[in-house]
């Protein structure tokens, strides 16, 4: 059991290797000549170092749990767009 929280952290990272290149084909999709430009300032956007840096003054004020929260309510986000989506292509 010592080896747990490595295991979801893990986890949690594989989890979110998949949702990056997904959320940037649909985010680029159909802007024509505008791709390139769209594609480049997307990829400054990724906050994942400043989250860390979150993460970390949040653990320390709040204790080690409280953090999780942070992750849980973007992965809520994330789903939300894609359930957004996902009907979206339906009704077409």
């Amino acid at each position: 059991m010592k080896y747990a929280p490595l295991v979801f952290v893990v986890t949690n990272y594989l989890c979110e290797a998949i949702m990056f290149p997904t959320i940037f084909s649909l985010a680029i999709k159909g802007l024509g000549g505008l791709t390139k430009s769209a594609s480049s300032i997307l990829m400054m956007t990724p906050v994942g170092g400043c989250a860390f840096f979150i993460v970390g003054l949040v653990a320390d004020k709040f204790g080690y749990v409280a953090p999780f929260f942070i992750t849980l309510t973007a992965f809520c986000v994330v789903w939300a767009y894609a359930r957004k989506l996902d009907k979206e292509y339906i009704e077409k």
